[in-house]
């Protein structure tokens, strides 16, 4: 994996799958990547939470 997954967590897949879940009003579960995937869970579930702020503070990306 390059520096750029983690230099640049926004523009990974994993990153824009969790922002979508939480669009759609998925939880934290839906995450598909388990324990043996930590750098793709972390990265699904910081784009989570990033959208769940946003969508707190009235805007979406």
């Amino acid at each position: 994996m390059s520096a750029e997954g983690i230099d640049s967590p926004e523009c990974r897949h994993e990153y824009k799958a969790g922002e979508r879940a939480r669009k759609q009003g998925l939880t934290r579960e839906a995450c598909p990547w388990g324990a043996s995937r930590m750098l793709k869970r972390s990265l699904f579930l910081a784009g989570w939470h990033d959208m769940d702020i946003a969508m707190g503070e009235g805007r979406q990306h």
